[in-house]
């Protein structure tokens, strides 16, 4: 067992308490939490995580409720909580009437307690308004198992329990709460505490109050702490690693906890997969801790080996990977910085840096052949017509140079001329010439007005004559509107018959439809007219 002062005391939790005031051990510290609000004395195993571990009659005052153990107002006294909304109540001396009269209350611990390690442990207490004495002994006892003791006598330690009041300085404080602490050095198996009296009357210091009130001492307990003076949680130093590569990180406290990350996770321990900041907290008895760590990666080096090139027929190609690497391999077992590929193909390297990473780069080397161009045979095209010249596609390494120095794969032509174009890659190149000529492709139609089938020999057929057509349709009816011949093409004439019969002498209507040549007569024109069949 340990004392501190309580200057020294007061040091040490500025020094801490900004990691160790959320690791308090104690569950229920404010006896805040209730399996249902009291309505008599004697009820203190309503308190979530208490009990009594012997025959005496423990309390339980809470401001849930509004009977005779309440808060603050009680049939001890008056008394607000420390902090939270209840407190505990035991009488810890019984002067004359029951000699060695004590209550006890009793709770186990979040964690068992850590073999050598130091806690800082504290509870409050405050005497009731209607305590007729106030006495030494109040204290704080670690035990490895729950105490059970089926009387009502003191609990006999064979010594002062672990934390107590200083002796010879009676608790007398009805207006407040005092705090009893001090500093435990752990054996390791400690998972109980128990609070109480554990000094037999002889050898109490007793403090008599004047006037009429009860004969026993009482006191109020609250807000209780067992603190590790070092944080439990420890997710280990800031962590640089190769990319791609994971870590483990160990949050658990190894006894009963709830786990909360900045991302959601509810797990004790994780994998950490890609770069952060992580931190957890972790609700351990009446509150949490906390703890962060940065994961990140070392940066990827540049490899320069290009990600996509080509090769000429018959050719090599050189691939630097660079310099300044631990170590090389390529994909053929070979260990230098760089590599003659022979062909086409898939080429990887791997490197290792100076941190030990490892890191794999790839490249697709192409076939690339010889450019091959042909803008076709000679053009004649009609007055005001255009067309395209078309140098193909010859690849992404390929240039292009027209006779005017464009550079597109194709060139309008609009005039006439000799049209050049040359194509060039890496592996060669190759050029073709065009001649354009252009011509007059005005188009003309000439429509005999009679023809005579069959009389002399001689303007036997009914066929129109034309220069630069296009498309050409004939149709030709009689007077009664009824189609006796029809044509799709200029050199096929009407010989005079429908379905083989001769048609009667008479005067019939044509109409044709064509197109020009051109690209300016392109639209379909009609023309129409009378023919007279004479016979």
């Amino acid at each position: 067992m340990k004392y501190l002062s309580p200057q020294i005391f007061v040091s040490l939790m500025i020094l801490i308490s900004s990691q160790s005031f959320c690791q308090n051990l104690v569950r229920n510290c404010d006896f805040d939490e209730v399996t249902e609000c009291p309505d008599s004395h004697g009820q203190f195993d309503k308190a979530v995580d208490w009990r009594t571990p012997t025959g005496g009659t423990s309390d339980l005052c809470h401001s849930c409720t509004s009977e005779i153990v309440s808060v603050p107002h009680n049939m001890w006294g008056i008394q607000d909580a420390y902090s939270g909304q209840g407190y505990g109540h035991i009488i810890s001396y019984y002067f004359f009437v029951s000699p060695q009269y004590r209550e006890y209350m009793q709770t186990e611990l979040a964690c068992p307690l850590r073999a050598g390690e130091d806690y800082l442990v504290s509870f409050f207490v405050s005497c009731s308004d209607n305590s007729g004495f106030g006495i030494d002994g109040m204290g704080l006892h670690f035990s490895p198992d729950a105490i059970t003791q089926g009387n009502t006598l003191v609990i006999d330690l064979g010594g002062p329990p672990e934390i107590s009041h200083p002796r010879g300085n009676p608790i007398i404080n009805k207006d407040g709460w005092v705090e009893i602490s001090g500093t435990y050095t752990a054996t390791g198996d400690e998972k109980f505490i128990t609070i109480g009296n554990f000094i037999s009357d002889e050898n109490l210091d007793i403090y008599d109050f004047a006037g009429n009130l009860s004969n026993y001492a009482s006191y109020y307990v609250s807000h209780v702490s067992v603190i590790p003076v070092n944080s439990w949680l420890d997710l280990g130093n800031d962590t640089i690693t190769c990319p791609g590569m994971t870590i483990s990180v160990d949050a658990s406290l190894g006894c009963e906890g709830q786990y909360l990350w900045n991302d959601g996770n509810t797990s004790a321990t994780r994998i950490l997969t890609t770069p952060g900041i992580y931190s957890v907290d972790v609700t351990v008895g009446c509150g949490k801790i906390s703890d962060d760590i940065r994961f990140d990666w070392f940066p990827a080096p540049v490899i320069p080996i290009p990600q996509d090139t080509f090769i000429c027929s018959g050719e090599t190609i050189y691939l630097d990977a660079g310099i300044g690497f631990s170590n090389y391999l390529w994909q053929d077992g070979s260990q230098g910085n760089s590599y003659l590929a022979p062909a086409p193909g898939l080429y990887w390297v791997e490197v290792e840096d100076g941190n030990g990473c490892l890191f794999r780069d790839s490249c697709n080397v192409g076939p690339l052949s010889e450019p091959e161009v042909s803008l076709g045979e000679d053009l004649e095209l009609c007055l005001g017509d255009s067309s395209w010249l078309d140098a193909g596609n010859a690849g992404i390494y390929s240039n292009y140079s027209w006779q005017d120095l464009s550079t597109s794969e194709q060139y309008l032509v609009k005039e006439p001329g000799t049209y050049w174009v040359k194509v060039e890659n890496p592996c060669g190149s190759d050029s073709d010439t065009v001649h354009v000529a252009y011509k007059s492709c005005e188009t003309e139609l000439w429509v005999p007005n009679a023809f005579t089938p069959g009389l002399d020999g001689q303007n036997d057929v009914f066929r129109a004559e034309g220069m630069n057509l296009g498309s050409f349709h004939l149709y030709i009816y009689n007077r009664w509107g009824q189609m006796v011949f029809q044509s799709d093409g200029i050199s096929e004439g009407w010989d005079g018959t429908k379905s083989g019969s001769p048609c009667p002498a008479d005067v019939y209507v044509w109409i044709i439809f064509f197109e020009g040549m051109s690209a300016q007569q392109e639209n379909a024109q009609v023309r129409k007219g009378n023919v007279m069949l004479i016979r």
